[in-house]
């Protein structure tokens, strides 16, 4: 049956693909019926000739092929399901898979516990690791975006499944982590500032400058009073993230107010326009192997596979991704941020960064403390005194000291559970790989090899890395030969970009899967340009012609902000 996606809602078709292709070619046309699931009535019937529709129709020719009729069809479908379903809650969906179970080794019940084991053992072993952080040449803002980036993309949901979890975002590039619907368990703070209806919220000091907040109306949600009033409550997991939101949000109401966009929908499209192309423009290109970057934009995608039915609207994230190649960005975190001209020198740490959100318990009654607002510049230049102090780390395996030691409450979905009271990331990140049933690193470069004709020679051989790997070198025998012959695919993808991408971008592996994903992700939403014809707003001040960066929307925000007062 078809399945369709649009302003968060589920629509589910009353009758199969195959079936409508079987006799699209009758003539008497037929319908395509869609029944949206969750807290929506809405019914959509389209025809292809003609015909009672329950409240839209759609008129299609009936001399095409049955193909291109059920292609029709289903495009209409979304566009009208994307007009009635705006602002709806996802209904989960399951991830992709790059590399399919039947083509994955199988393990028996004692090899899969030898292995968990051996991935314990690993996550250990790089919690040992010296803490000598080497600094890469991208500004550390870029971290968090791509935690932002994450957070729009996926939202693994496991529901009593662990090996099959499914997706609570909408899988594309769209803003619907801002743009979505509006949580119903919190009372937003009265004195929000809303426009276009997205909102801010006050600090300390009164000024908009923090996520939109307001209390928990369940007795049951701790530290109730400063909850995140947001679609995607997880970007207020830390302060950098929520503040890469605020920022966000900021630019949409210049966009709404300022650039007077009146029209909402119009506004929320233009701010995706411009967000995607800081992620197709600037983010990718710090990001990922310059080859792998060109091939897909001159050449397309080679090993994602947009849906079941081979139209882009069905795209779903592939579980490697979710699962592994995207979260190198774990390596990417400073010790210690120049966060702005307030804080004590030594206190902008990953730790504090969680302290002052609402889980985290440091808000001053419901709001940022003031002094924590940052100030994105610093984030983005250095000094001559302090030349790497803007930078974010290096792809690597060394983790900072602060993500081995976890306080379990901000493990959300944790599974597997692991004991104490503190959590390991790497372990938490290497045991859910396994759980997942995730390709090793061998089995996706061969793969990737194969599907994408990657250049010879510009591969990660894991058993010579190994020789002079400080953290597979301190593995009991048994469990180093299992990792080396079979490499987590997380740990695999760190070791390449450490190897083959100096730190300083993915390696091929990596870079093709976080590539295609995103770039299928970024063509998933309707009103994507990946085919060109994106302009900046002309009243927009952009670093370079044609395109719009993230240095772009920050000195746009710091330029207008001052005119939505």
């Amino acid at each position: 049956m078809v399945a369709l996606h649009g302003g968060g809602i589920r629509f589910v078709a009353t009758e199969s693909i195959e079936e409508i292709r079987d006799r699209g070619d009758r003539e008497d046309g037929g319908t395509l019926a869609f029944t949206a699931e969750g807290d929506s009535d809405a019914t959509i019937t389209l025809t292809f000739d003609g015909g009672a529709s329950e409240d839209r129709k759609a008129y299609l020719p009936t001399k095409a092929e049955p193909n291109e009729n059920a292609k029709a069809l289903v495009d209409r479908a979304f566009d009208l399901i994307r007009e009635s379903g705006a602002g709806a809650t996802p209904v989960p969906r399951p991830y992709s898979k790059i590399f399919s179970a039947m083509q994955k080794k199988k393990k028996s019940k004692e090899e899969k516990e030898e292995y968990a084991n051996s991935m314990i053992a690993l996550g250990e072993a790089m919690s040992k690791l010296p803490q000598t952080q080497l600094f890469s040449g991208t500004p550390a803002a870029y971290t968090y975006f791509g935690q932002f980036l994450a957070h729009d993309m996926t939202h693994m949901g496991f529901d009593g499944n662990l090996s099959n979890p499914e997706n609570y975002r909408s899988h594309a590039l769209d803003l619907d982590s801002i743009f979505g619907k509006l949580p119903k368990d919190i009372e937003p703070h009265d004195d929000l500032r809303c426009i276009g209806e997205v909102c801010l919220g006050r600090t300390s000091a009164m000024r908009y400058e923090d996520l939109p907040r307001g209390t928990a109306t369940e007795p049951d949600i701790p530290f109730g009073q400063g909850q995140p009033y947001l679609p995607d409550q997880r970007n207020d997991n830390n302060l950098a993230v929520a503040q890469m939101t605020v920022a966000i949000i900021k630019f949409y109401h210049i966009v709404h107010k300022v650039l007077r966009v009146s029209d909402v929908e119009e506004a929320k499209r233009i701010t995706t326009e411009h967000f995607q192309s800081i992620i197709l423009h600037d983010y990718l290109r710090r990001i990922i192997d310059p080859d792998v970057y060109d091939d897909v934009i001159n050449n397309g995608r080679k090993i994602i596979v947009l849906g079941k039915h081979g139209f882009a609207k069905f795209f779903q994230i592939p579980i490697e991704f979710a699962g592994a190649c995207f979260r190198f960005g774990h390596s990417l975190l400073r010790s210690e941020y120049h966060w702005n001209d307030k804080v004590k020198p030594g206190t902008s740490t990953p730790y504090n960064f969680r302290r002052f959100t609402a889980l985290g318990g440091e808000l001053d009654r419901g709001r940022l403390p003031d002094d924590w607002v940052v100030d994105w510049e610093r984030l983005f230049v250095g000094s001559l005194e302090a030349p790497e102090r803007h930078l974010g780390t290096r792809i690597d395996p060394v983790l900072a000291r602060d993500m081995m030691r976890l306080d379990r409450q901000w493990i959300e979905n944790e599974p597997p559970k692991l004991p104490g009271i503190f959590v390991n990331l790497a372990t938490l990140t290497l045991l859910r790989g396994a759980h997942l049933d995730l390709p090793t690193g061998q089995e996706l470069q061969e793969l990737i090899e194969r599907k994408a004709r990657a250049a010879k020679g510009r591969t990660l051989a894991i058993e010579n890395a190994a020789q002079h790997d400080p953290v597979l070198s301190e593995l009991d025998p048994k469990h180093k030969d299992s990792i080396t012959r079979d490499t987590p695919l997380w740990y695999f993808i760190l070791k390449e970009a450490e190897v083959l991408g100096c730190g300083r971008t993915l390696g091929p592996v990596g870079s093709r899967v976080v590539m295609e994903t995103a770039h299928a992700a970024l063509e998933a939403w309707p009103g994507s340009k990946l085919d060109g014809g994106f302009a900046p707003h002309e009243r927009l001040t952009t670093s370079e012609t044609g395109v719009f960066k993230l240095n772009d929307l920050f000195a746009n925000v710091k330029r207008l902000q001052d005119q939505l007062n």
